[in-house]
């Protein structure tokens, strides 16, 4: 097994709503299915990323920074990525005041104001999930270009109590506006507590480059780590 550790969970402290895991740091998740899967003598672990691919007449090579390693058969299971929106500052906030799952990130922030990134159209009904874990009155949706609610889907929103930040408001996050009882600066920034939205999740690490045949001799292609 070849493991680069570049797990999705690890810009966060703390896993919350993983069954027999809450409370548990992503690494000391990492460190028990490492121990469960290394009990079966047939498992070797090598703490290596992969950088390609690619098929011979005998069954696969591997490339890593170390060399080359051969496979008869391979799973590939890289996960994904999380693409947030590029506004400056978001970045480094991610898993530690900017979250995506309110059901994994919700109960702890004890029902405090809360931000919507507006990501997509779904981001309207997203808000009012969300919602349900704020105060009261106390969630902004703040929108972009892509998102323009209708009359009817700003009624809805007014009725969950769900502010509304329009696209401009978004533009100038301020690390201060982006922290619970941060009092606004100026006009267009907003006192809020974590906040939230949907990223676009994205399949990690490769991507087809070159033409290649299996032992069967079918094409294929060739993969490269990106």
């Amino acid at each position: 097994m070849l493991d680069a550790g570049q797990r999705g969970d690890r810009f966060v402290s703390l896993s919350h709503g993983f069954l027999g895991h809450d409370g548990a740091s992503p690494g000391e998740i990492a460190a028990k299915g490492k121990a469960e899967v290394l009990v079966y003598p047939t498992v070797t672990w090598r703490d290596e990323l992969v950088i390609a691919l690619r098929a011979t007449s005998s069954g696969f090579i591997v490339d890593t920074a170390s060399g080359e390693r051969q496979a008869s058969r391979l799973i590939i299971a890289t996960g994904v990525v999380d693409e947030p929106p590029t506004i400056p500052g978001l970045a480094e906030r991610w898993g530690k005041s900017v979250f995506h799952c309110p059901y994994c990130d919700g109960y702890e922030l004890d029902r405090g104001r809360l931000g919507v990134l507006a990501t997509s159209p779904l981001s309207i009904h997203y808000a009012q999930i969300v919602a349900e874990w704020s105060a009261p009155g106390q969630t902004t949706l703040f929108l972009d270009e892509k998102v323009e609610p209708s009359p009817e889907q700003l009624s809805e929103l007014g009725a969950h109590g769900i502010g509304i930040e329009p696209e401009e408001g978004r533009r100038r996050p301020g690390s201060r506006a982006w922290h619970r009882a941060a009092p606004p600066r100026r006009p267009n920034q907003h006192a809020c507590g974590p906040l939230r939205h949907a990223p676009h999740a994205l399949a990690r690490g490769f991507r087809r480059v070159a033409p290649l045949r299996d032992r069967g001799g079918a094409s294929g292609s060739a993969l490269q780590d990106r």
